[in-house]
């Protein structure tokens, strides 16, 4: 299935479909402890990518090549998920966000997906200023221990769900719920309205948010990262 069949589909596919975390007999993810990092697990490129591999025509591929490979990122509650991208992959997921703060960087060539979490049992409206701000601190506390196992982490996207400390710029996605897609550019590849130049190298990764649920319910959006 296409990137941009994905787009084009209500989010509750994506909720509900293939990237499920429950055992489905489709996909069953395998998180393990990170070693030394509190309320921190990992997850290996073969335990993320999806089993079955459905082509625009309706036909099923099980454990597809791995230039074809789907790979999804689960969320920990009340902690932070990883994963190193594998470098031939097509797409990537993490999700659902609701509040969550995603991050991706690069070092040495890898590129590397996080998504943090950290249950408050409040609700963000009902929270203090100062509860949001020790949140949102939370998750960033969570992402840079991550970035510390890595040398010379590059950022490539950041989002977090409203202005955090410290992370002056990142894009704020308050008001929406949503999934993060990581693609590579490809010459005369559309990814729905989102169109990239020929000349865009293949080995670029670039992440985007598509939200929905905003402020009309009905809303969708997706902007790059």
């Amino acid at each position: 299935m296409s990137v941009g069949s994905l787009l084009s589909m209500n989010p509750r596919w994506l909720l509900n479909g293939m990237w499920t975390l429950s055992d489905n007999g489709v996909f069953r993810p395998r998180l393990t402890p990170a070693p030394g990092l509190a309320n921190t697990e990992v997850i290996t490129w073969p335990n993320a990518q999806c089993r079955v591999d459905v082509d625009d025509r309706g036909a099923v591929k099980v454990a597809p090549a791995s230039n074809k490979a789907y790979g999804f990122l689960p969320w920990r509650p009340g902690g932070v998920t990883y994963m190193e991208v594998d470098p031939n992959a097509q797409l990537v997921l993490t999700g659902p966000l609701s509040a969550c703060t995603v991050w991706a960087f690069e070092s040495n060539g890898t590129t590397v997906l996080v998504h943090a979490n950290a249950n408050s049992g409040i609700n963000w409206a009902d929270m203090t200023q100062a509860q949001k701000d020790a949140n949102m601190m939370t998750k960033l506390n969570y992402v840079n221990a991550i970035k510390a196992l890595y040398a010379a982490p590059v950022d490539v996207a950041r989002l977090v769900y409203a202005n955090t400390p410290g992370v002056m710029g990142a894009q704020t996605y308050e008001g929406y719920m949503g999934f993060v897609l990581g693609t590579k550019a490809r010459a005369g590849f559309t990814l729905n309205k989102v169109k990239w130049a020929a000349s865009r190298g293949s080995d670029t990764w670039q992440f985007f948010f598509y939200g929905y649920n905003g402020t009309a319910r009905a809303n969708r959006v997706l902007w790059p990262l």
